[in-house]
C-alpha cells in the first residue's frame, strides 16, 4: 500500500508542479532558401492552373519513337520565388528517353506564380507531378 499511496501522490502533484509554468517556445525561422512542401499560399501556373500546365507540357511534349505502350512517370521540381522552375527531377523514369524529354519540356516552362508563406512573402516551394505517357 505504500509504493501505491507513493505512486498516486507523484502523479497528483507532478500536473501542478508543471500548470502554473509559462514556456515560450520559440519556433525556429524558415532558412532564407528553405523549400517548402505546404506554404500558405500554393504555387500556380499562370495560365490557367494546373490544367493549362498539363496542356503547356502534351502540346510540346514530343514521345520518343522508342517509347511504346502507356505508362505513368513521376516528376518533382522546385517552384522558385520568382515563379520558375528549378530543381528538376524524375523520381519514376518509364525509359526510352521519356525523361530526357519531360526535363526539356519543363526547363522552358514560363514562370508560375510562387508560393506565399503565413507572412505573405513568396518563397520556394517544392512540387511533385505526375504525367502520363502514351504511345498507341
Amino acid at each position: 500500500m505504500g509504493k501505491n499511496f507513493l505512486c498516486f501522490a507523484v502523479l497528483l502533484f507532478c500536473p501542478i508542479s508543471f500548470y502554473g509554468q509559462e514556456t515560450d517556445i520559440m519556433l525556429p525561422k524558415p532558412e532564407k532558401d528553405s523549400i517548402y512542401t505546404k506554404p500558405t499560399i500554393l504555387p500556380e501556373y499562370k495560365e490557367g492552373g494546373l490544367k493549362g500546365f498539363y496542356e503547356y507540357i502534351y502540346k510540346l511534349y514530343r514521345v520518343p519513337k522508342a517509347f511504346r505502350g502507356r505508362d505513368r512517370m513521376m516528376v518533382v521540381f522546385v517552384v522558385d520565388v520568382d515563379g520558375k522552375l528549378t530543381d528538376i527531377k524524375v523520381i519514376k523514369d518509364i525509359g526510352a528517353g521519356t525523361a530526357t524529354e519531360i526535363i526539356k519540356v519543363l526547363k522552358g516552362s514560363p514562370k508560375w506564380k510562387p508560393g506565399y508563406n503565413a507572412e505573405g512573402k513568396p518563397v520556394k516551394t517544392f512540387f511533385s507531378l505526375p504525367i502520363i505517357i502514351s504511345k498507341d
